[in-house]
């Protein structure tokens, strides 16, 4: 099967999308990073009282789920040349039940995978990487997304696994930088990664 994607073209443009859409990607970038930080903020108003500490994870919870499905959003709309808007990375409500029923099946998929024997866990993990995507992007529900990332991810396995490799290294050296990196390393990931979904999508319509 030929290769779906080169991965230095692909790296390349996830850096040009970063560079071209620089302003937005700083904004986003710093607001993920305190809704990350959240728990850490008021954590020493709060004290040790359960409740609260709970409540405050939920929320800080709720809050990381509606940016990362915002920055989905993001990520295909300037894939598909369109426009877009900090207001963006607010708009996860329509998805956000299907992103979480989703997000909890790939990780006891992924979980399950790794328990029983390592190999069969990667497998898994890059085979039904794409569900988040297709929720977004195609309205599909968590299970239909799952079959589709599965279905379109064949042959691919290994130059999928590379990509999302490199990708992890590059946000772990983004992580070292005093976290002042993952602004960087971040978008371009996520430009990288919605390119070669689309390039699974033109392969499988």
């Amino acid at each position: 099967m030929p290769k779906l994607f080169n991965l230095k073209s692909t790296l390349e443009y996830g850096w040009g999308q970063f560079t071209k859409n620089f302003k937005l990607f700083l904004i986003v970038g710093i607001v993920m990073g305190l809704v990350s930080f959240l728990p850490s903020l008021f954590a020493a108003e709060i004290g040790q009282e359960p409740v609260k500490l709970g409540m405050l994870n939920i929320v800080s919870w709720v809050l990381q789920t509606f940016v990362t499905i915002g920055l989905l959003r993001i990520s295909l709309k300037l894939n598909a040349g369109h426009p877009a808007i900090f207001k963006d990375l607010w708009s996860g409500a329509p998805w956000f039940f299907k992103y979480f029923i989703g997000s909890v099946l790939y990780g006891v998929a992924v979980a399950a995978g790794l328990i029983l024997l390592i190999i069969p866990g990667i497998i898994l993990a890059v085979r039904l990487k794409f569900f988040d995507y297709l929720i977004i992007d195609k309205g599909m529900n968590p299970i239909e997304a799952l079959k589709a990332s599965w279905a379109m991810t064949k042959g691919h396995v290994w130059e999928l696994f590379v990509l999302l490799f490199v990708l992890a290294l590059i946000n772990l050296a983004g992580s070292l930088i005093l976290f002042v990196g993952l602004l960087v390393t971040v978008p371009v990931s996520m430009m990288a990664t919605v390119l070669v979904y689309r390039k699974l999508i033109e392969k499988t319509s």
